[in-house]
């Protein structure tokens, strides 16, 4: 009986020593070598997977305890250094990520295509002849006196001079073309010391005026081909007349006169009371008498 009691009060005390020394384990206090430090080794996966502390399973010590088996499957605690800090644990940082950028630049050609177009030369007129502008094309126009026997030209004759130049006598499209004309004329018997004198014209009375006057815009027509419209019509006082002239009509003289002309005879003077310089007679064709002293003007287009 003594015996035992002797063995249970000797499987008590083994049994409060091995409690005593357990729990001096679990709080890090060992009278023996300082406790080793434990690195716990945590696989990290992609995205956000960690969630803490994981529960490690560590195998069973060997003893033959009972309570020693008993605590072989609990979670690890934080694990500290001898100072009692905490060792943190660094996660390593998410790979960058890159953006590739795709620029695409469309080259656009444009192609000009230059085309040159030479202009013709507008043709001109030539030396000696005077140049006006009409609707159509440019009119050239020559001024003369000569061809005649002391410069007395019928109109036939005169359109006979004209035709040696491709030309013709001459129509007034407006009022400047026959001042420039009379001037031109004017300054030709200047040269030759007369100071009146006549330039034949290419017009002739319509059918049914060439007696009487049909008035100033209707009695005669132009013939050169090219001259349209009545602004060459200036006559002189009571022109066109009712004269009765012989031929198939009458023809149209264009009288020369210079401001310092006196006449001389009664048929200058009646003359002078009749026409400024410049302006239109209506006369016979055939006979030059008033005045004597004939030039024409003849046109065409230039070549």
């Amino acid at each position: 009986m003594k015996l035992l009691c002797l063995l249970i009060l000797f499987l008590a005390l083994v049994s409060l020593a091995s409690a005593h020394r357990h729990r001096h384990h679990r709080h890090g206090k060992f009278t023996g070598k300082r406790p080793k430090k434990i690195v716990k080794i945590i696989h990290v996966g992609g995205g956000n997977n960690f969630h803490g502390p994981k529960k490690v399973t560590t195998p069973p010590a060997a003893s033959s305890s009972s309570s020693s088996s008993s605590s072989s499957s609990e979670e690890v605690p934080p694990v500290f250094d001898t100072d009692n800090e905490e060792v943190k644990t660094t996660l390593p940082a998410p790979p960058p990520t890159t953006t590739t950028k795709t620029t695409t630049t469309t080259t656009t050609t444009t192609t000009t295509t230059t085309t040159t177009t030479t202009k013709k030369p507008e043709p001109k007129c030539d030396e000696g002849w005077l140049t006006f502008q009409r609707i159509h094309s440019p009119w050239c126009v020559l001024v003369g006196n000569k061809g005649a026997n002391n410069h007395q030209l019928t109109q036939p004759e005169a359109e006979k001079v004209c035709k040696q130049f491709q030309a013709t006598l001459t129509g007034l499209t407006n009022d400047d073309e026959r001042k420039q004309i009379a001037n031109e004329a004017l300054h030709q018997l200047g040269e030759i010391g007369i100071e009146m004198g006549a330039v034949w014209l290419g017009a002739k009375t319509r059918a049914a005026c060439k007696t009487e006057s049909c008035g100033i815009h209707d009695t005669f027509e132009w013939s050169d081909g090219s001259t349209s419209g009545t602004g060459g019509f200036v006559f002189g006082k009571n022109e066109p007349d009712d004269e009765i002239y012989p031929g198939n009509h009458a023809c149209l003289q264009q009288i020369i006169m210079s401001p310092t002309f006196v006449p001389s005879t009664d048929e200058e003077k009646e003359m002078k009371s009749k026409f400024q310089h410049g302006e239109l007679d209506k006369y016979k064709c055939e006979s030059p008498e008033h005045p004597k002293t004939r030039l024409y003007a003849c046109g065409k287009k230039p070549q």
